[in-house]
């Protein structure tokens, strides 16, 4: 996971581009993205190869019966409080970068990347929840990051979609909201699909190196939402065809563990700038107001034309405030 040290100081993604990519996001055990013919069922390898996870398989635990391990968390959680009894992202920072000891930071700097970058979700706050599994930091690169990622912002994406939809008139529907979860990953996916080749002499200067995080850039999705535009349509996309998986970053490669070397990247953590949804998915619903934080192909031989699930529903406009960024 040392790319998460190496990550952008900004990167921003148009939000247009990012609300009509999750408008045409869809399933609700595995998020798969489809536009007319063209179908990426988005993979937790996909988001493991985005970061750099280390492809652990080991599920977050968000709750524990044992008064012991409630009182490792309590112990935890006071670390990290402020003055109102509320864990702000900008405390978690602090006591990650004055923490002395190897274990303390990898620990505190894991609950920040948690809460403000892969799971953000509302209030700018962290959740008490993951520290159930950042007790034991040697435990933690067996974790199962990729599919917290995809679970977190698939489940965000729906009750957005719900929460419009539930809305009294088109006019209400129409207002701007905010939303949770990671979403620039669909959007880095998408980017990573699009055949910029078709355009001939093409200006596209993507690099598509492992691990993506360190290597995509904004000027990627200007020049992507650019390209893709349909100016037919105020805010739609999807002009251009997709590649085969086979010929994107997430075909069967080796591990990636190749972060390019950076000075100083204790000082320049990356924060998030990307708007938020009000709610969080059930198992990390908190009690109280104090534990949440702000700021979403197919098989061996994939193919664009491949079959959808069942419960494919046309989405409303999701209207997000600003645009997609880490920062």
């Amino acid at each position: 996971m040392e790319a998460l040290l190496h990550m952008p100081k900004k990167l921003k993604i148009p939000m247009n581009l990012l609300e009509w990519i999750d408008q045409h996001m869809f399933g609700t055990k595995e998020p798969c993205f489809k536009h007319k013919n063209k179908v990426i069922k988005i993979t937790k390898d996909m988001v493991d190869k985005i970061f750099d996870f280390p492809g652990g398989t080991e599920p977050f635990v968000f709750s524990s019966d044992d008064p012991q391990v409630k009182a490792e968390v309590t112990e935890l959680r006071n670390k990290y409080i402020d003055h109102r009894n509320k864990m702000p992202i900008n405390k978690i920072e602090e006591v990650m970068l004055s923490d002395e000891t190897e274990d303390g930071f990898i620990r505190s700097f894991t609950f920040y990347f948690l809460s403000s970058i892969l799971c953000p979700a509302s209030y700018c706050f962290g959740n008490t929840k993951f520290l159930y599994s950042l007790r034991d930091v040697s435990a933690i690169p067996s974790l199962d990051f990729g599919q917290l990622a995809l679970d977190f912002t698939r489940e965000e994406s729906e009750r957005h979609f719900e929460m419009i939809m539930n809305r009294p008139s088109v006019e209400e529907m129409n207002k701007s909201s905010y939303i949770g979860g990671c979403l620039p990953i669909w959007g880095i996916i998408y980017l990573d699909f699009v055949d910029f080749d078709v355009i001939d002499n093409h200006q596209s200067t993507v690099d598509y190196s492992l691990p993506r995080i360190c290597h995509v850039k904004t000027e990627d999705f200007k020049y992507l939402a650019l390209v893709d535009r349909n100016y037919e349509s105020r805010k739609n996309y999807g002009v251009l065809p997709l590649r085969d998986i086979s010929h994107t970053p997430y075909a069967n490669v080796g591990p990636v563990n190749n972060a390019p070397d950076a000075a100083g990247v204790i000082n320049s953590i990356p924060y998030v700038e990307v708007k938020n949804a009000n709610s969080v998915p059930e198992a990390l619903h908190e009690n109280t107001s104090i534990d949440s934080k702000s700021p979403h192909i197919i098989s061996e031989i994939p193919s664009s034309t491949a079959q959808v699930e069942a419960d494919l529903k046309p989405k409303p406009e999701p209207h997000l405030k600003s645009e997609g960024s880490l920062q």
